[in-house]
């Protein structure tokens, strides 16, 4: 699988009745999996499917030096970092650019990529 990392919601997602995707609220953690298609494939609160990945902003990647607390050196990011996620989702950074262009309006959730087909889809 393609690489993975820890990100908070944005927005939030409620997933398609009956499908593989994954529904969460915004500020949940998200780990994401799999990034290699216009959906990715993520757990949160330990449920898995696919989530469309403009609805998160990234908190860090797994393996990664993790920021050093209280003077000590730092190690690296094994699990997520429950804490992180209310202070990313409260920054005021712009959004991941995505393929369509411009990130979406502040307050209104981006467009959906293509629905990721499931093993009923013919």
């Amino acid at each position: 699988m393609a690489s993975h990392g820890v990100f908070a919601a944005v927005f939030t997602y409620q997933a398609e009745e009956g499908g593989s995707e994954l529904s969460f609220n915004e500020g949940d953690e998200v780990v994401v999996l799999d990034q290699s298609g216009d959906w990715w494939y993520a757990t949160c609160q330990g449920r898995e499917g696919w989530v469309p990945p403009a609805f998160l902003r990234p908190i860090a990647q797994v393996g990664e030096a993790a920021p050093a607390q209280g003077g000590e050196e730092g190690g690296t990011l094994e699990a997520p970092v429950g804490a992180q996620v209310s202070a990313a989702v409260g920054e005021e950074e712009a959004l991941p650019q995505r393929a369509g262009g411009a990130p979406p309006a502040t307050g209104a959730p981006p467009p959906l990529p293509a629905r990721p087909k499931t093993g009923q889809d013919s």
